[in-house]
Protein backbone atom coordinates (compact mmCIF):
# COMPACT_ATOMS: atom_id res chain seq x y z
CA UNK A 1 0.00 0.00 0.00
CA UNK A 2 3.12 2.57 1.12
CA UNK A 3 4.89 1.59 -2.34
CA UNK A 4 1.40 2.67 -4.30
CA UNK A 5 0.60 5.52 -2.31
CA UNK A 6 4.64 6.43 -2.83
CA UNK A 7 3.93 5.90 -6.92
CA UNK A 8 1.05 8.09 -7.07
CA UNK A 9 3.23 10.70 -5.46
CA UNK A 10 5.61 10.40 -7.80
CA UNK A 11 3.85 10.89 -11.03
CA UNK A 12 3.91 14.53 -11.77
CA UNK A 13 7.96 13.95 -11.64
CA UNK A 14 7.72 10.90 -13.76
CA UNK A 15 5.50 12.99 -16.00
CA UNK A 16 7.49 15.72 -16.28
CA UNK A 17 10.77 13.58 -16.65
CA UNK A 18 9.19 12.16 -19.67
CA UNK A 19 8.44 15.28 -21.35
CA UNK A 20 12.05 16.22 -21.16
CA UNK A 21 13.24 12.69 -23.02
CA UNK A 22 13.50 12.18 -26.41
CA UNK A 23 11.66 9.58 -28.74
CA UNK A 24 14.08 6.65 -29.05
CA UNK A 25 14.43 6.94 -24.90
CA UNK A 26 10.54 6.82 -24.91
CA UNK A 27 10.74 3.11 -26.50
CA UNK A 28 13.22 1.97 -24.29
CA UNK A 29 11.38 3.18 -21.32
CA UNK A 30 8.49 1.65 -22.78
CA UNK A 31 9.97 -1.92 -23.15
CA UNK A 32 11.15 -1.68 -19.52
CA UNK A 33 7.11 -1.01 -18.69
CA UNK A 34 5.84 -4.09 -21.07
CA UNK A 35 8.24 -6.81 -18.68
CA UNK A 36 5.93 -6.62 -15.62
CA UNK A 37 2.65 -7.33 -17.88
CA UNK A 38 4.70 -10.18 -20.15
CA UNK A 39 5.44 -11.71 -16.38
CA UNK A 40 1.72 -11.16 -14.69
CA UNK A 41 0.58 -12.87 -18.52
CA UNK A 42 2.78 -15.53 -18.45
CA UNK A 43 2.68 -16.28 -14.60
CA UNK A 44 -1.16 -16.50 -14.80
CA UNK A 45 -1.84 -18.80 -17.72
CA UNK A 46 0.69 -21.20 -15.04
CA UNK A 47 -1.00 -20.49 -11.64
CA UNK A 48 -4.60 -18.64 -11.10
CA UNK A 49 -7.42 -20.65 -12.59
CA UNK A 50 -8.74 -18.33 -15.11
CA UNK A 51 -10.33 -19.89 -17.95
CA UNK A 52 -8.64 -16.92 -20.40
CA UNK A 53 -5.34 -16.54 -18.80
CA UNK A 54 -5.37 -20.24 -18.86
CA UNK A 55 -5.94 -20.43 -22.78
CA UNK A 56 -4.33 -16.77 -23.77
CA UNK A 57 -2.14 -15.80 -21.05
CA UNK A 58 0.88 -17.48 -22.49
CA UNK A 59 -0.03 -16.17 -26.35
CA UNK A 60 -0.46 -12.64 -24.91
CA UNK A 61 3.13 -12.35 -23.16
CA UNK A 62 4.39 -14.14 -26.08
CA UNK A 63 2.64 -11.43 -28.37
CA UNK A 64 4.17 -8.70 -25.74
CA UNK A 65 7.49 -10.26 -25.87
CA UNK A 66 7.88 -10.31 -29.65
CA UNK A 67 7.13 -6.37 -29.27
CA UNK A 68 9.47 -5.48 -26.86
CA UNK A 69 12.18 -7.65 -28.99
CA UNK A 70 10.58 -5.31 -31.86
CA UNK A 71 11.33 -2.12 -30.36
CA UNK A 72 15.18 -2.67 -29.34
CA UNK A 73 15.55 -2.36 -32.66
CA UNK A 74 13.27 0.51 -33.76
CA UNK A 75 14.94 2.73 -30.78
CA UNK A 76 18.19 2.14 -32.03
CA UNK A 77 17.14 3.01 -35.26
CA UNK A 78 15.29 5.89 -34.59
CA UNK A 79 18.14 7.35 -32.42
CA UNK A 80 20.79 6.66 -35.26
CA UNK A 81 18.83 7.81 -38.35
CA UNK A 82 17.52 11.14 -36.74
CA UNK A 83 20.82 12.07 -34.79
CA UNK A 84 19.38 11.66 -31.23
CA UNK A 85 21.68 9.14 -29.34
CA UNK A 86 21.64 10.32 -25.92
CA UNK A 87 23.64 9.07 -23.21
CA UNK A 88 20.70 8.20 -21.47
CA UNK A 89 19.46 5.99 -23.59
CA UNK A 90 22.95 4.56 -23.99
CA UNK A 91 22.64 3.77 -20.55
CA UNK A 92 18.98 2.51 -20.21
CA UNK A 93 18.93 0.51 -23.52
CA UNK A 94 21.38 -2.02 -22.48
CA UNK A 95 19.54 -2.40 -19.65
CA UNK A 96 16.36 -3.08 -20.83
CA UNK A 97 17.79 -5.27 -23.42
CA UNK A 98 19.38 -7.43 -20.45
CA UNK A 99 16.26 -7.40 -18.22
CA UNK A 100 14.06 -8.64 -21.37
CA UNK A 101 16.38 -11.52 -21.67
CA UNK A 102 16.53 -12.33 -18.26
CA UNK A 103 13.36 -12.77 -17.88
CA UNK A 104 12.77 -14.83 -20.57
CA UNK A 105 14.98 -17.20 -18.90
CA UNK A 106 13.25 -17.05 -15.64
CA UNK A 107 10.18 -17.86 -17.32
CA UNK A 108 11.73 -20.96 -19.01
CA UNK A 109 13.33 -21.74 -15.11
CA UNK A 110 9.70 -20.99 -13.69
CA UNK A 111 7.57 -23.18 -16.04
CA UNK A 112 9.50 -26.45 -17.57
CA UNK A 113 7.46 -27.81 -20.40
CA UNK A 114 6.99 -31.10 -21.21
CA UNK A 115 4.70 -31.82 -24.29
CA UNK A 116 3.38 -36.10 -24.92
CA UNK A 117 0.59 -36.67 -22.94
CA UNK A 118 -1.84 -34.44 -20.68
CA UNK A 119 -3.77 -35.46 -17.49
CA UNK A 120 -4.68 -32.31 -16.34
CA UNK A 121 -2.13 -32.05 -14.18
CA UNK A 122 0.86 -32.65 -15.49
CA UNK A 123 2.31 -33.39 -18.81
CA UNK A 124 4.32 -36.81 -18.84
CA UNK A 125 7.03 -36.96 -21.83
CA UNK A 126 8.81 -40.23 -23.25
CA UNK A 127 10.68 -37.01 -24.92
CA UNK A 128 11.08 -33.29 -23.10
CA UNK A 129 9.97 -30.46 -25.08
CA UNK A 130 12.78 -28.40 -23.67
CA UNK A 131 15.27 -30.44 -20.83
CA UNK A 132 15.16 -28.75 -17.38
CA UNK A 133 18.61 -29.45 -16.63
CA UNK A 134 19.93 -28.00 -19.92
CA UNK A 135 17.51 -25.09 -18.98
CA UNK A 136 19.62 -24.44 -15.70
CA UNK A 137 22.60 -24.22 -17.72
CA UNK A 138 21.89 -21.86 -20.43
CA UNK A 139 20.54 -19.54 -18.14
CA UNK A 140 23.58 -19.68 -15.84
CA UNK A 141 25.72 -19.43 -18.54
CA UNK A 142 23.59 -16.40 -19.64
CA UNK A 143 23.84 -14.23 -16.46
CA UNK A 144 27.66 -15.48 -15.67
CA UNK A 145 28.62 -13.71 -19.03
CA UNK A 146 26.67 -10.69 -18.09
CA UNK A 147 28.18 -10.40 -14.44
CA UNK A 148 31.32 -10.67 -16.29
CA UNK A 149 31.07 -8.05 -19.10
CA UNK A 150 29.01 -5.88 -17.17
CA UNK A 151 32.28 -5.87 -14.59
CA UNK A 152 34.59 -5.33 -17.02
CA UNK A 153 32.74 -2.20 -18.96
CA UNK A 154 32.36 -0.83 -15.45
CA UNK A 155 36.09 -0.85 -14.84
CA UNK A 156 37.13 0.37 -18.57
CA UNK A 157 34.76 2.82 -18.08
CA UNK A 158 36.57 4.27 -15.32
CA UNK A 159 39.94 4.05 -17.27
CA UNK A 160 38.39 6.08 -20.04
CA UNK A 161 38.09 2.88 -22.17
CA UNK A 162 34.95 2.06 -24.26
CA UNK A 163 34.39 -1.67 -25.19
CA UNK A 164 31.90 -1.20 -28.56
CA UNK A 165 29.30 -4.22 -29.14
CA UNK A 166 30.18 -6.33 -31.76
CA UNK A 167 28.71 -8.63 -33.91
CA UNK A 168 29.01 -12.08 -31.88
CA UNK A 169 27.36 -10.46 -29.09
CA UNK A 170 24.25 -9.16 -31.03
CA UNK A 171 24.05 -12.61 -32.99
CA UNK A 172 24.18 -14.02 -29.36
CA UNK A 173 20.94 -11.42 -28.33
CA UNK A 174 19.06 -12.66 -31.74
CA UNK A 175 19.63 -15.94 -30.86
CA UNK A 176 18.67 -15.97 -27.61
CA UNK A 177 15.19 -14.16 -28.38
CA UNK A 178 14.53 -16.70 -31.07
CA UNK A 179 14.80 -19.30 -28.85
CA UNK A 180 12.72 -17.88 -25.89
CA UNK A 181 9.81 -16.62 -28.40
CA UNK A 182 9.54 -20.24 -30.19
CA UNK A 183 9.76 -21.58 -26.35
CA UNK A 184 6.64 -19.20 -25.18
CA UNK A 185 4.36 -20.59 -28.41
CA UNK A 186 5.72 -24.05 -27.63
CA UNK A 187 4.54 -23.80 -23.94
CA UNK A 188 1.18 -22.32 -25.57
CA UNK A 189 0.39 -24.50 -28.14
CA UNK A 190 0.54 -27.50 -25.39
CA UNK A 191 -2.83 -26.36 -23.94
CA UNK A 192 -4.80 -29.29 -24.83
CA UNK A 193 -8.07 -26.81 -25.11
CA UNK A 194 -5.79 -24.41 -27.91
CA UNK A 195 -3.29 -27.36 -29.94
CA UNK A 196 -2.84 -25.93 -33.49
CA UNK A 197 -0.10 -28.60 -33.80
CA UNK A 198 -0.70 -31.74 -32.48
CA UNK A 199 0.83 -34.37 -29.63
CA UNK A 200 2.53 -37.15 -31.80
CA UNK A 201 3.05 -35.32 -34.36
CA UNK A 202 6.91 -35.07 -36.46
CA UNK A 203 5.96 -31.28 -36.73
CA UNK A 204 5.84 -30.69 -32.57
CA UNK A 205 9.04 -33.21 -32.48
CA UNK A 206 10.51 -30.65 -34.61
CA UNK A 207 9.09 -27.28 -32.91
CA UNK A 208 10.64 -28.81 -29.94
CA UNK A 209 14.44 -29.73 -30.59
CA UNK A 210 14.80 -26.52 -33.25
CA UNK A 211 14.19 -24.90 -29.54
CA UNK A 212 16.51 -26.86 -28.10
CA UNK A 213 19.12 -26.17 -31.11
CA UNK A 214 18.54 -22.26 -31.05
CA UNK A 215 19.36 -22.06 -26.93
CA UNK A 216 22.29 -24.28 -27.37
CA UNK A 217 23.06 -21.77 -30.51
CA UNK A 218 22.50 -19.07 -27.98
CA UNK A 219 24.63 -20.46 -25.26
CA UNK A 220 27.75 -20.87 -27.43
CA UNK A 221 27.65 -17.70 -28.55
CA UNK A 222 27.12 -16.66 -25.05
CA UNK A 223 30.68 -18.46 -24.24
CA UNK A 224 32.26 -17.36 -27.46
CA UNK A 225 31.52 -13.52 -27.36
CA UNK A 226 32.27 -13.57 -23.59
CA UNK A 227 35.87 -15.02 -24.13
CA UNK A 228 35.84 -12.18 -27.00
CA UNK A 229 34.67 -9.33 -24.87
CA UNK A 230 37.47 -10.27 -22.80
CA UNK A 231 40.31 -10.21 -25.33
CA UNK A 232 39.15 -6.82 -26.49
CA UNK A 233 39.38 -5.77 -22.89
CA UNK A 234 42.55 -6.97 -22.22
CA UNK A 235 44.08 -5.56 -25.78
CA UNK A 236 42.61 -2.30 -25.26
CA UNK A 237 43.84 -2.47 -21.58
CA UNK A 238 47.53 -3.04 -23.14
CA UNK A 239 47.05 -0.57 -26.23
CA UNK A 240 46.21 2.56 -23.50
CA UNK A 241 49.05 1.48 -21.12
CA UNK A 242 51.56 1.37 -23.81
CA UNK A 243 49.96 4.59 -25.54
CA UNK A 244 50.36 6.24 -22.13
CA UNK A 245 53.94 5.21 -22.02
CA UNK A 246 54.88 6.50 -25.30
CA UNK A 247 53.17 9.56 -24.25
CA UNK A 248 55.38 9.99 -21.12
CA UNK A 249 58.99 9.24 -23.31
CA UNK A 250 58.08 11.78 -26.23
CA UNK A 251 56.57 14.10 -23.22
CA UNK A 252 60.19 13.67 -20.97
CA UNK A 253 62.20 13.67 -24.72
CA UNK A 254 60.42 16.87 -26.12
CA UNK A 255 61.15 18.39 -22.47
CA UNK A 256 65.04 17.18 -23.01
CA UNK A 257 65.42 18.31 -26.70
CA UNK A 258 63.84 21.63 -25.74
CA UNK A 259 66.16 22.30 -22.82
CA UNK A 260 68.71 20.97 -25.07
CA UNK A 261 67.80 23.81 -27.66
CA UNK A 262 67.39 26.50 -25.22
CA UNK A 263 70.76 26.00 -23.79
CA UNK A 264 72.41 25.76 -27.50
CA UNK A 265 70.70 29.19 -28.22
CA UNK A 266 72.34 30.87 -25.06
CA UNK A 267 75.44 29.77 -25.63
CA UNK A 268 75.30 31.15 -29.33
CA UNK A 269 74.65 33.93 -28.06
CA UNK A 270 76.79 34.40 -25.35
CA UNK A 271 79.48 33.51 -28.53
CA UNK A 272 77.88 36.34 -30.09
CA UNK A 273 80.65 39.05 -31.47
CA UNK A 274 78.41 41.67 -30.61
CA UNK A 275 78.26 40.57 -27.07
CA UNK A 276 74.61 40.47 -26.93
CA UNK A 277 72.57 37.73 -24.69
Amino acid sequence: MLTILFLCAKVPYMFKLWKKVNLPTKITLIRMAMLPFIMLFYIAGVCLDVTFFTNWGKLIATILFVIAVGTDWLDGYIARKYNMVTNTGKLLDPVADKMLTMLGFILILADPIWYETWDRTMMMPSVPAFPFWFAVITVFVAFGRETITNSLRFIAAEKGIVIAADKLGKAKSLFQFIAITLYMLLAFNLNPFIQFVQDDTMWLDLWSYTCVFMMTAAAVLTVWSCVNYIQNYVKEVNAKGAGGDSGAVTKVAGGDAGAVNAKAVSTTKEESPNGKK
